[in-house]
């Protein structure tokens, strides 16, 4: 968990809160929505945790942006790293197995309360079904203004083949760009049809 300016970005973005449980059984940070991701990249994975009887799906994993509200009543910009997506679990879990060496949790007098002290400052934790939990306001990502067409993705980038174009076009996706059309509609370019075409050689004239 780290202080952070926020990023200059050309993608359209909603303000939302959403909340964090600090969960000190848990091996990773884990998120539920994939909209709250600033970073992402797609993967497949499987994790255990001892709170969640079900094996817990991972389909990605990424960096979350947003401000939190510290002890001091001062809202700091907060970048959560190396959190996973798992849209089948019901909380968002903040892992203290993963941020030990930069945060502790602290559980204060019934004045104070629990806080989870780290080096930016403490951020005061409320309680939720007997779990600690804190809020913290994202810029949920939308939709990128620029959409573009398969086919004029194909063009910038050099008319890669088909097995690129598949792979490009999901990288895109999965930051969150539209991409419209199919990746077969590539296969009709006639730039790369001429490209590929033979000289027929001259007839011979007797």
């Amino acid at each position: 968990m780290t202080e952070h300016q926020n990023p200059v970005s050309d993608k359209t973005v909603e303000a939302r809160r959403i909340t964090w449980i600090v969960d000190t059984g848990a091996t990773h940070h884990i998120a539920k929505d994939r909209a709250v991701f600033s970073e992402f990249q797609a993967i497949q994975h499987q994790i255990n945790q001892a709170q969640v009887e079900d094996i817990i799906q991972v389909q990605g994993v990424g960096s979350v942006a947003g401000s939190i509200y510290f002890q001091d009543g001062v809202k700091r910009d907060v970048t959560i790293t190396n959190v996973y997506y798992a849209p089948n679990i019901s909380k968002n879990l903040l892992s203290m197995s993963q941020i030990r060496q930069k945060a502790s949790l602290v559980i204060g007098d019934s004045a104070n309360g629990a806080q989870l002290k780290t080096c930016a400052g403490n951020i005061p934790l409320t309680q939720q079904q007997g779990l600690f939990a804190f809020d913290m306001d994202v810029n949920e990502v939308g939709d990128v203004a620029l959409n573009i067409n398969v086919q004029s993705l194909h063009e910038k980038f050099g008319h890669p083949g088909q097995s690129a174009m598949v792979n490009l076009k999901k990288r895109m996706e999965a930051q969150k760009m539209r991409v419209e059309g199919s990746v077969e509609d590539v296969l009709n370019c006639q730039t790369c049809q001429l490209s590929k075409a033979v000289r027929l050689p001259f007839k011979t004239v007797p």
